[in-house]
């Protein structure tokens, strides 16, 4: 283990938990080939991986880089959003 890595406490994996599966069900923009697409989170995978729908796309898995200190609902990024190939 890195002299600089700090173990997540139980406390803070179940926030980082309920943050994610508060999105579910939310629409998201997300840039995909350079158009930005407008999908529903269906489900939370695992970690940042969740399970999407679009009329357009279909079924479509992607995966999310949320910034430390930022909510995925406060302050959404489409450029955080990236398929899950």
């Amino acid at each position: 283990m890195s002299k600089t890595h700090t173990p997540l406490t139980a406390n803070q994996r179940q926030n980082f938990l309920n943050e994610r599966k508060e999105i579910e069900g939310c629409n998201i923009v997300v840039d995909i080939d350079g158009v930005m697409e407008t999908l529903k989170v269906e489900e939370h995978i695992r970690g940042s991986q969740y399970r999407c729908f679009s009329e357009k796309l279909g079924q479509i898995y992607l995966s999310h880089n949320k910034a430390k200190d930022k909510n995925f609902k406060t302050a959404p990024n489409p450029a955080a959003w990236t398929v899950w190939k």
